[in-house]
């Protein structure tokens, strides 16, 4: 569409494209991609990094950690090593932080590499064994059936869940009503619909295309994968760690607790988090004989 569009400005015949403006169009959208991916690449970490958090991943406190960006060790390269790399001098103590504004610049670097690591797998997967075009729409299609489509469906859903409980349950539930700032007089009508047309476009997406439509592999491989890869491999790895706490007798709590200072236009800003694993151990039940 661009290309068409930059090709009717240059004044170029139908059916032709102008040299310079296809060069000129492709620079431009070279860089608007490059700025998409770089923005969800450090989204897409930032969300291991807070999945880390509640240690469930192995090796959670490596991933939950961040590190000095390039530019914060330039800037304070005479600082110690010590100083720059433990925001709690204190010795692991929230309440002993200091220095929180003067904190230098840190990045989920390990989540970074986590995230890299499953981008070259998918990319390898799919670009060993297709062309580079149907790799790209079947990575596209996967990507926008699992973000776009199951986290909407579990988001939207889970709203309204909330609401939901809010009214059957009233004061003995979450009270969503109580803790909720916005409501709007058609309340929950768009919680609804929203829920009701994500989840009838995730069983479209199942539906076999029609004979005139040519792709790369079946119809229902993409939604086939897309559901494995965010809904069954979340629920494996979830009973798995299920097992693992059950057969070393323990159960997993995370503490995290931040640190909230007011500005002085009275906005409440987190500037540091205490993040906390504990294993606390469970007792055998024993039968009585």
């Amino acid at each position: 569409m661009a290309l068409a569009f930059i090709s009717r400005l240059s004044g170029v015949p139908p059916g032709q494209d102008d040299p310079v403006a296809v060069r000129g169009v492709s620079v431009l959208l070279a860089f608007f991609i490059f700025g998409n991916l770089m923005a969800q690449t450090f989204t897409a970490s930032r969300v291991k990094q807070e999945v880390a958090k509640e240690g469930i991943l192995l090796w959670s406190m490596f991933f939950a950690k961040g590190n000095d960006t390039l530019f914060s060790r330039i800037e304070t390269r005479t600082s110690s090593s010590r100083d720059r790399n433990n925001p709690y001098p204190g010795g692991g103590n929230a309440r002993d932080v200091r220095d929180l504004d003067g904190h230098h610049e840190q990045a989920p670097f390990a989540a970074t590499g986590l995230h890299w690591l499953f981008e070259v797998i998918l990319l390898l997967g799919f670009g060993l064994s297709m062309n580079p075009s149907a790799a790209y729409g079947g990575l596209t299609y996967i990507y926008t059936f699992t973000i776009v489509g199951i986290l909407g469906v579990l988001t939207a859903g889970g709203l309204l869940y909330l609401k939901i409980d809010s009214w059957v349950k009233g004061p003995r539930g979450r009270r969503w009503r109580q803790k909720s700032l916005w409501q709007p007089w058609t309340d929950p009508l768009p919680v609804i619909l929203a829920t009701l047309s994500l989840s009838f476009m995730m069983l479209a997406a199942f539906a076999k295309v029609s004979e005139g439509k040519s792709r790369a592999w079946p119809w229902w491989v993409a939604p086939a994968v897309g559901c494995f890869a965010s809904i069954g491999l979340g629920i494996l790895w979830w009973c798995g760690l299920q097992f693992v706490q059950w057969a070393g007798r323990w159960k997993l709590e995370t503490q995290r607790l931040p640190v909230v200072e007011v500005d002085e236009f009275g906005n409440a800003v987190q500037k540091a988090e205490l993040v906390e694993h504990i294993k606390v151990p469970v007792e055998k039940k024993i039968g009585k004989s």
